[in-house]
């Protein structure tokens, strides 16, 4: 299938997922995870009305990003970002999911104060405990949203998780849950915090528990080269 169908499929699914969940479609930001996806898929999903990309290397992102130089089209930043790689990113993505520790965010605000922008980030819960995955621990996090919290030109809007890869997505659920119980205890008093779920895999459960981002790759580019 060519990327505008399977663009096509997905949108459909969010639309059935926020159906059963009675949330509405434009609560929902698809996110086109790019990484090791060629130029010309990306443009293939711009020409068809994608304009939010997903990668996880700042080098990669940083080529791809000259390449198309559009801005329309908004850049997320959702894999392991080093601090020496900041300065490249900050003021350039539209948001950071995968600030993990607190020297990550220090760095951030460092560079954000000496370039005088304010940067949107998530912040990354290793939900499984996972040694293979990046995440801050989940017994941390309520400390870590305090302390971020506090840097003037870091704005955190919510969190991200990727859960333990089950074969049967419906197994996710709990994780997705936890997520959002996260969520509502750490931000008190915050309206609408961002919660960055749910991949190819399993998008369609992370609506139903609450998603604001999913992050579909495969999905929408087939598989990785």
């Amino acid at each position: 299938m060519s990327i505008e169908a399977n663009l096509k499929s997905i949108r459909k699914k969010i639309e059935f997922s926020c159906e059963k969940a009675h949330r509405s479609v434009s609560e929902i930001e698809l996110l086109a995870v790019s990484k090791k996806q060629p130029i010309t898929a990306i443009e293939e999903a711009y020409k068809v009305g994608q304009k939010n990309f997903g990668e996880n290397y700042v080098q990669e992102w940083r080529q791809k990003s000259q390449e198309m130089g559009n801005s329309e089209i908004s850049w997320h930043i959702i894999g392991p970002l080093q601090k020496n790689k900041c300065k490249y990113v900050v003021g350039k993505v539209e948001l950071i999911h995968s600030v993990d520790d607190l020297e990550l965010a220090k760095e951030l605000q460092r560079i954000c104060v000496q370039k005088s922008q304010r940067q949107n980030v998530l912040l990354q819960i290793n939900l499984g405990d996972e040694s293979t995955k990046s995440g801050a621990a989940l017994r941390d996090g309520s400390e870590l949203v305090k302390e971020i919290q506090k840097m003037k030109n870091l704005n955190l809007q919510g969190l991200m998780a990727l859960p333990p890869l089950y074969e049967e997505a419906e197994k996710s659920r709990p994780y997705f849950r936890r997520l959002k119980e996260c969520a509502e205890s750490w931000f008190e008093g915050k309206n609408k915090v961002l919660l960055s779920m749910g991949t190819s895999h399993d998008f369609e459960i992370a609506i139903e528990e609450g998603a604001h981002i999913v992050r579909v790759g495969t999905a929408l580019f087939g598989e990785r080269f």
